[in-house]
């Protein structure tokens, strides 16, 4: 059910009333599905672009370190799925200002995808 809520709200543009729901259904799926699980990780991929909208930018790093590390270990460090966490980590670091950062994880994005495609 929070799922489904907190997709309708982010879908309806409504960032701030999204986020609650989007945690609670974080942590049952930690719960049931365990922190590693794809569609865990594709709800914290969810929250941390709210972090991205809403410009809570350290929030943002602190879960996308947590999810890049999990994304390894789950699927690779060459997997599409850490090319894609490290794409929306160049977008925060960009975002901070920070363009060693970003171009550092732009560019590793950039090379698993053109391994991937």
């Amino acid at each position: 059910r929070s799922v489904s809520l907190a997709h309708s709200l982010v879908k309806a543009g409504d960032d701030v009333k999204a986020e609650q729901p989007l945690c609670e259904a974080i942590q049952v799926f930690v719960g049931e599905y365990g922190p590693h699980d794809r569609r865990t990780l594709e709800l914290n991929d969810d929250l941390i672009k709210i972090f991205l909208r809403t410009r809570r930018l350290t929030e943002a790093v602190q879960l996308l370190k947590r999810v890049l590390t999990a994304k390894v270990e789950a699927f690779g460090s060459n997997s599409v799925q850490a090319a894609d966490t490290h794409q929306l980590f160049g977008e925060v670091r960009l975002a901070q200002g920070k363009l060693n950062h970003a171009t550092k994880h732009l560019q590793t994005a950039l090379t698993i995808y053109r391994h991937h495609y």
